[in-house]
């Protein structure tokens, strides 16, 4: 290491140094004793001097050792002060950042080993620091724009500095979205404040929001409601390319995408848009075709007042949507106000109207009673003496409506239109009416069936003869709803200055009737009884019989008589048919009700079975005197029954072989979830197998997965969801396509011929809806291609829609259609996707019986973004459909499938 190196070489040049001292010490002290050898080999020394020599080197040697310690003393000293300086100035540093103070770091490195790298490295580190500070103080400054770039990659607080610039600026972005929302409504407001009328609130409207939108194109609809409930869509105004259009155009709900939008009650937003669409389907007219359309309807209260249309060459952002999804709703509310504010100003008008005129009769009253009040003082004179004329009247009147009102007949009185002019009181007896409910009214109106023809010429034969009586019968509805019998007979008295009208006499017949019916009927029973190839038994509440049909006969080969005036035990009737009809006899007897059993008859070309029907008689008591036994052969019937069970049982043997069939191709779920950790089905067929299937693939590369809903349900459906499956995975497999919106077009092409749909006169028209997904893990990317079905992702909230082409594959209806349109979409973390068969959308239910419709899927979806657990959705779908049910039957065959990432 650099730094050991460094305190060798010191150590060593400081040795070095010592060792120099120490030589040039020993040389001089070597020399000495050298000098004095050599003077005691030439002569013969003074020991005195001598003695002086050796002392002379002792001090010498004393002074070279002190001087050895000395200058080692002050090499480790410096030494130790190269080495201990640098750390005391790195900790001192180190202390004073612990503590958030940015040192300032002098000099220059001396001997470039660790002690200085590491000091370079805290110079740096603090330079950094100071300008990832002054880029933090900026950015809370608010200045979002400024250059700055991490030290490295593993720069943590840089990284984090440039992702909380990120947070600011979409912050600083949804509070500008926001603010824009919020000035729009207010301008909106402002506009629908400002009219009472729909036609130039609609101008100003549209001027405002085509300018807001940057449209090129719009149109303002409301819907109005006629007399009978029905609704329509009027196109109020509309412009094109800033520009007032003169178009008034009417649609019905379901009609065109503006239907569309009205009866689904969400907004529609399209980026492929028909060459004809603007023309055919919206009333608007351009010189440059749009590429992109809005449809919002105007709801409040969940009723839906009118719709906005806008076009733009340009598709509509997210914020231009929520612009419109906001002040939809108080547009709503205005339109609803406006439309009853213009009912309310036409009853104001048509109330002024009337006013006018009755100030008119007001005043021709007055004058009329100018006139009376002249002739009011005549009348009083007069009325003293009618008064007297009146008493005499009343009481012979009540003496008469005494003896009407007790009458056993009605005397109605009628014009020559048949109109009621009199009726006596005894008609609330008898009819059940007050007299004031009949005077006035047609008797004609209160004849049941075809007496009212009888009725009719009835009248005209007394206005051509009227000397005549006429009497009729016809049945007659009462006050109370009873319909009874009357006889009527009805004489012209037009002629008679005190009655002027025809008199008819009325008189309830209702129970003579009942009694010659129910003779009339007797007889006829007694006739159909003897005819019938039923056994019929009249039986007492002792067991004996009192009459038996001829029936008997073809049963037991003994005639009637031989069973009559017997009782059952008596009878020599099989002992089992004795001991069934006293079972069921005491059982009548008990529940006083008719009941119905089956029963073996036993004779002597084998045993039948009869289906015996007790009837209760009661007599005047109303206590049980009889027991009617009507005894009916169903033998073939019950033998057709065993066969039909036997061909339904094997039927049933068949379907639920077909469903092991149908189950054996669905995708195994564990196959699933290994691939799709967060995934599920939600799969409820509408019988025992199903014209909805899942189809699962995986390649080397990519997972294939579908939604597949074939024509009808049951065994049909699942006929054909079997060609279906197979057709896909040769596509895939054998044919190696890959892209949903090819695998789409080979596979209508393969039903239409697999069907011989493409052959004249062929009437066949099954096919098939399907979303298809393509998922792409490692691109984190999904491919969709859809027939009549759509796409739901979940992404960060926001529920984005991709609606699949609007034709289905085979069905031979659409031979000349356009390829089917295959969409890329990113996949993010936490995105979900979801797709169906149209058995959980057109489910019908709720408080008002309709479908559940696209809007509350996405609701749902919404609703859950952030459940833990993804497999519970499929819970969730299952307990909203379930309630929303109710007790209505499932529609449809009903497929589900989910994924989140």
């Amino acid at each position: 290491m650099k730094f050991i190196r460094s305190i060798s070489l010191r150590m060593f040049g400081g040795l070095t140094l010592l060792s120099l001292i120490l030589l040039v010490c020993f040389i001089k002290v070597y020399t000495k004793i050298g000098d004095i050898k050599q003077s005691l080999r030439l002569s013969k020394i003074d020991p005195i001097e001598i003695s002086n020599s050796v002392s002379e080197i002792s001090q010498l040697t004393t002074f070279s050792i002190i001087l050895f310690v000395t200058f080692g003393i002050i090499i480790v000293a410096i030494i130790t002060k190269s080495i201990l300086f640098p750390l005391s100035e790195l900790t001192k540093h180190i202390n004073d950042m612990s503590k958030g103070k940015m040192p300032e770091i002098e000099g220059k490195s001396v001997w470039g080993d660790e002690l200085d790298q590491m000091r370079d490295s805290l110079k740096t580190t603090i330079n950094e620091i100071k300008k990832t500070a002054d880029f933090a103080v900026k950015i809370g400054k608010g200045e979002l724009d400024v250059d700055f770039t991490p030290v490295s990659d593993d720069d943590l607080l840089g990284h984090t500095l440039l992702a909380m610039r990120s947070d600011l600026i979409e912050a600083a972005k949804r509070d500008e979205d926001r603010n824009s929302i919020i000035a729009c409504d207010s301008e909106v407001s402002s506009i629908l404040r400002s009219h009472n009328q729909l036609e130039p609130l609609g101008d100003e409207l549209l001027r405002f929001l085509v300018k807001r939108l940057n449209a090129i194109q719009a149109a303002f609809y409301v819907v109005y409601e006629d007399e009978n409930g029905e609704k329509s869509i009027h196109l109020i105004n509309s412009m094109a390319y800033n520009k007032k259009k003169s178009l008034k155009r009417v649609f019905k709900f379901g009609e065109g995408l503006v239907g569309q939008s009205a009866i689904e009650m969400d907004f529609v937003h399209r980026t492929e848009i028909p060459r004809d669409y603007v023309t055919i389907t919206s009333g608007l007219l351009g010189e440059q075709r749009p590429t992109s359309i809005f449809i919002m309807p105007l709801i409040t209260n969940s009723k839906i007042y009118g719709l906005l249309e806008f076009a733009s060459i340009y598709k509509f952002s997210t914020l231009q949507v929520d612009i419109i999804k906001n002040v939809s709703e108080i547009i709503a509310q205005t339109i609803f106000n406006l439309l009853v504010n213009e009912r309310t100003s036409n009853l104001l008008t048509e109330a002024q109207r009337m006013s006018a005129e009755l100030s008119e009769q007001s005043m021709a009253l007055q004058q009329n009673a100018e006139e009376m009040q002249a002739t009011q003082e005549e009348l009083k004179r007069s009325n003293i003496k009618l008064e007297e004329q009146i008493e005499e009247v009343n009481n012979s009147q009540k003496r008469t409506y005494i003896l009407l009102e007790n009458s056993s007949e009605v005397i109605n009185i009628i014009d020559k239109t048949g109109t009621v002019t009199y009726v006596s009181p005894s008609v609330k007896n008898i009819l059940g009416y007050e007299v004031e409910e009949i005077i006035g009214t047609k008797e004609i109106n209160r004849i049941v069936g075809d007496g009212a023809n009888e009725y009719v010429e009835m009248f005209k034969t007394l206005l051509v003869k009227p000397k005549s009586v006429v009497t009729i019968i016809y049945s007659y509805l009462k006050k109370n709803g009873d319909i009874i019998w009357l006889e009527v007979s009805g004489r012209n008295m037009l002629v008679d200055a005190s009655i002027k009208g025809i008199v008819l006499n009325i008189r309830d017949i209702t129970e003579r009737r009942r009694a010659e019916v129910e003779s009339r009927m007797r007889s006829q029973m007694q006739s159909l009884s003897e005819n019938s190839p039923d056994l019929i038994t009249r039986i007492n509440t002792e067991g004996k019989i009192y009459y038996i049909n001829p029936s008997i006969e073809a049963l037991t080969n003994k005639k009637p008589a031989a069973f009559t005036k017997k009782t059952i035990y008596e009878s020599d009737l099989n002992e089992s048919v004795v001991k069934s009809w006293d079972e069921i006899i005491q059982n009548v007897l008990k529940n006083k009700q008719k009941i119905q059993v089956e029963m073996p008859f036993p004779t002597e070309n084998g045993s039948l079975v009869m289906n015996v029907n007790a009837i209760p008689e009661f007599g005047e008591s109303k206590e049980i005197e009889s027991v009617l036994l009507v005894s009916n052969n169903i033998t073939e019937r019950k033998q057709a029954e065993v066969e039909i069970q036997t061909k339904n049982k094997k039927i049933t043997e068949s379907i639920n072989y077909a469903q092991r069939i149908q189950v054996a191709i669905l995708p195994e779920q564990k196959n699933i979830l290994s691939l799709l950790p967060e995934y599920f089905m939600y799969y409820k067929p509408k019988d025992v197998v199903s014209g909805d299937f899942p189809w699962f693939l995986e390649t080397e590369t990519d997972i294939f997965i579908a939604a597949v809903d074939c024509t009808g349900h049951g065994v049909p459906g699942a006929m054909l969801s079997l060609i279906g499956y197979f057709l896909l995975n040769d596509i895939v497999k054998s044919q190696k396509i890959y892209e949903p919106g090819k695998i789409l077009d080979i596979l209508d092409n393969s039903v239409t011929k697999t069907l011989k749909q493409d052959v004249e006169g062929n009437e066949m028209k099954d096919g098939m809806d399907i979303s298809l997904c393509k998922i792409n893990k490692k691109l984190n990317k999904i491919e969709y291609a859809g027939a009549h079905r759509p796409l739901y992702h979940l992404h960060k909230g926001e529920v984005l829609e991709y609606k699949g082409n609007k034709f289905a594959i085979g069905g031979g209806m659409f031979r000349n259609q356009t390829l089917f349109t295959n969409y890329e979409i990113n996949i993010t973390k936490g995105d979900s996707f979801y797709f169906c068969s149209d058995g959980f959308p057109d489910q019908f239910g709720g408080d008002e019986i309709k479908k559940i419709g696209p809007a509350r899927i996405r609701s749902i979806i919404q609703e859950n973004d952030n459940i833990k657990n993804f497999s519970n959705m499929q819970q969730i779908f299952s307990d909203f459909f379930d309630k929303w049910k109710g007790n209505q039957k499932q529609m449809d065959d009903l497929l589900l499938i989910g994924l989140r990432f």
